[in-house]
């Protein structure tokens, strides 16, 4: 017994020092760092689901206000959040070869489709996929689309007049991006507003994610439990639909006589090149995998984009009447809106990206250092991963006064020339930018052009105040507490 006990407290012993050893890397480096404690490191109340990644890295931000950089450690891991935006523009752009992977780490053989997906992969991977989705983002075929988005548009505008009731803009906001995506990219004519019974609504709204955070989480900070315990991020109901999908719209385009002009086209010429070519065809996954990566980017992230931006004009009367005006000189029919058109809306520009700076969808940022990297004189060991506090500096009152006032102002012209880039991040910097935020914001601009032009918005009853309450159970990508609820009101015309 007594050797037991005694093997036992030297194992304790050695656990305890392997596990603790880098708890004062950060402080021996010169770097202020939060507070740890065994075993948790600095990420107990993150674990605990007590708080969530944005609030998290929000609180490191705030409390060390003349600090460049925040340590942390993630169980035993030394990690870092950059708050410097000249420091960022290292990151994401100046020195981008050392810190080219996402910190968000899958595996395919766990969760093959977000695996795959240009967002996570990582190495060498992450460029020839990220090659195969861009050619359906280019501004040549975004203008081709508009009309498709116009027609999704009238639906929208169409169902809203049908409504007597407020409505929930988060779930028809919803309903708009899933049908424009599925017209847009891949060619099938989806309607969420009439049809309940739709492909789309009934494989992906609210099927999509895992109802855990576990798997967000370990993806930033320990792959390995993934593996272990087999988390997933994106449902398997999903990723069957999707794998369903590819071949059906695959054999679909193969026995069209009329060529289409989105992603599955695009997807069937390199299958076809490929088998002349004799290089290795896209496997059925892969074709998966970027058709998930196309609906990620046109509908969950642009719909909550789309939602706020709603609910912002809703909640201020004066803003709704100058963006009206600005829409209405342009055109009183929604046929008058080509890709030139929606673009050239300065106002509009700037109400949607004051409401993405104070709701970015995506808060945060990550990377990994590849190599050994000096950082404002420190010493960053490859391995570390390196955090951007998105929504926190979108939320300075020092680069954004009044930040939690919403002033689309501060993106004229004018204020936008003196702004530094990297103060404003929504859709990422750099090679590894959101591939399809052009797309998306088309998109939104067209909704909210179709919206206006037919309706005066006003907030619901419910609505006590007129902000949003992110939701803190979400770790990954900001979203409201509760949904939002907006009253359309037709304009006799």
């Amino acid at each position: 017994m007594l050797i037991l006990i005694t093997s036992t407290a030297i194992f304790l012993t050695i656990f305890y020092y392997y596990w603790t050893k880098n708890y004062n890397h950060w402080e021996n480096k010169g770097v202020p760092c939060m507070d740890r404690n065994f075993p948790f490191g600095s990420i107990k109340r993150l674990l605990l689901m007590q708080t969530n990644l944005v609030n998290f890295l929000n609180e490191a931000y705030t409390k060390y206000t003349f600090a460049k950089a925040v340590g942390f450690y993630a169980l035993r891991q030394p990690m870092l959040i950059v708050k410097d935006l000249d420091l960022i523009k290292d990151v994401l752009v100046k020195d981008f070869n050392v810190f080219a992977d996402n910190g968000f780490v899958t595996y395919e053989s766990v969760d093959a489709l977000i695996g795959l997906n240009s967002f996570t992969l990582r190495g060498a991977a992450w460029k020839p996929n990220r090659a195969v989705q861009s050619p359906a983002h280019r501004i040549s075929k975004i203008k081709l689309m508009v009309p498709l988005m116009a027609k999704t548009a009238q639906n929208f505008v169409e169902f809203v007049s049908q409504q007597t009731e407020e409505i929930c803009v988060n779930v028809v906001s919803r309903f708009y991006t899933i049908d424009t995506v599925a017209s847009c990219a891949f060619g099938v004519n989806n309607d969420s507003f009439f049809d309940k019974n739709s492909q789309f609504l009934k494989n992906t709204l609210g099927q999509l994610f895992s109802d855990s955070n576990a798997g967000a989480l370990s993806a930033f900070f320990a792959p390995w439990f993934s593996l272990i315990f087999r988390t997933r991020i994106i449902q398997k109901r999903a990723e069957d639909f999707f794998l369903y999908l590819a071949d059906e719209l695959l054999s679909q385009r193969k026995r069209s006589t009329t060529p289409g002009n989105d992603l599955v086209q695009h997807l069937l010429f390199l299958q076809e090149k490929s088998a002349k070519e004799g290089t290795p065809l896209l496997k059925p996954i892969e074709i998966a995998a970027q058709l998930m990566t196309f609906y990620l980017d046109g509908t969950e992230t642009a719909s909550i984009a789309l939602s706020f931006i709603l609910f912002e004009i809703a909640a201020h009367e004066d803003i709704q009447k100058q963006l009206r005006d600005e829409i209405m000189s342009a055109g009183e029919s929604l046929e008058e809106f080509n890709f030139e058109k929606l673009w050239s809306l300065e106002y509009l520009n700037m109400v949607i990206t004051e409401s993405l700076r104070a709701h970015p969808p995506i808060p945060l940022l990550s990377r990994i250092c590849l190599e050994d990297y000096t950082m404002n004189g420190v010493k960053i060991e490859k391995g570390t991963k390196v955090f951007i506090p998105v929504f926190a500096i979108h939320n300075d009152p020092d680069i954004y006064p009044c930040p939690y006032q919403f002033k689309p102002e501060r993106f004229s012209k004018v204020n936008r020339a003196s702004q530094n880039n990297y103060s404003y991040l929504p859709f990422g910097e750099g090679p590894r930018i959101c591939v399809g935020f052009k797309f998306a914001l088309t998109e939104i601009k067209m909704a909210v052009v179709a919206l206006l032009l037919n309706f005066k918005l006003t907030l619901s009853s419910r609505h006590s105040t007129k902000r949003i309450i992110p939701d803190d159970r979400s770790s990954f990508v900001y979203t409201s507490k509760d949904d939002l609820y907006i009253r359309f009101h037709k304009y006799n015309k």
